[in-house]
């Protein structure tokens, strides 16, 4: 059975131009990459929006694409693997665990970051 996520990305994909990445992505995600053992490296999101006319960078899908997902009802989910819509619970662990391990990273580098603000000749308090 689909989870809320995969029925929520074929409305929003129907609802949006032909054209739009964020639909051309949706549709090549649910032909391709419904849960995280069918996820789908950026090249082969990239090859199809290409296909279709629209060139973009990793960058500008993260910043574009996923952030737009993921503000609403259709998460587009990522890891180590590639992209994938989630379709289970498993899935949506999977996620939340790399968003767990991420933070856990980016507070290690925030804390190196002040540890070396203090070490500067005037202590720089951040």
């Amino acid at each position: 059975m689909h989870m809320p996520f995969v029925l929520d990305a074929r409305r929003l994909a129907n609802r949006l131009p032909a054209n739009d990445p964020l639909r051309l992505t949706l549709e090549f995600l649910l032909q391709n990459a419904v849960g995280r053992g069918n996820a789908v490296p950026f090249s082969q999101i990239d090859r199809h929006l290409q296909r279709h006319g629209v060139a973009m960078s990793m960058q500008t899908f993260q910043h574009t694409v996923l952030q737009a997902t993921r503000a609403g009802t259709v998460f587009i989910a990522s890891f180590n693997q590639g992209y994938f819509l989630i379709q289970n619970q498993d899935d949506a662990i999977t996620m939340r665990d790399w968003y767990r391990n991420r933070i856990r990273s980016e507070a290690r580098n925030l804390r190196n970051l002040r540890r070396l603000a203090r070490q500067r000749p005037h202590n720089w308090p951040i």
